[in-house]
């Protein structure tokens, strides 16, 4: 799992944070499904987006098993990435990763500063410790965002 601020750096940008929001709440079905749980529980939502010489990179929306990640709850997400802080205090033994294409809503348009229906590439990535629920994640990348992976 790439950390995103390594990504950004390593393509000779500057990175930037910003947090958008975080709450306990119900997960929705969807959520508690990615997980293979049979009805919603609470859990730690977080918003954030990512920069890339000052400008939105990848939007982040991510569910955390507080249950099976409770020092979560002790990090400052406001200056650190939940992205960053998992990948490396929380090691996973099971990952799903998803990848698909959307037209951004108005949501998702404003903040990543671009026109509400262009196309977007989204990598979904689920994690578990075991059967243990760490995390999920949306994260919608601005048009022209490349993945590369080398082995």
């Amino acid at each position: 799992i790439p950390i995103t601020r390594k990504e950004v750096e390593n393509k000779g940008s500057v990175y930037g944070y910003q947090f958008i929001s975080q709450a306990m709440s119900d997960t929705p079905r969807s959520v508690a499904a990615k997980f293979g749980l049979s009805s919603p529980t609470k859990m730690m939502r977080i918003e954030a987006l990512h920069l890339s010489d000052q400008r939105p990179y990848i939007y982040e929306d991510r569910w955390i098993c507080t249950d099976t990640v409770p020092e979560i709850c002790d990090v400052n997400l406001h200056t650190e990435s939940a992205n960053e802080w998992l990948v490396r205090n929380k090691p996973y033994s099971r990952c799903d990763i998803r990848f698909y294409a959307i037209k951004a809503n108005e949501y998702d348009a404003r903040l990543l500063g671009i026109t509400a229906g262009e196309a977007l590439f989204v990598m979904e990535r689920t994690t578990w410790i075991g059967t243990h629920p760490i995390t999920t994640v949306k994260a919608l990348t601005t048009p022209g965002y490349q993945l590369l992976t080398q082995i």
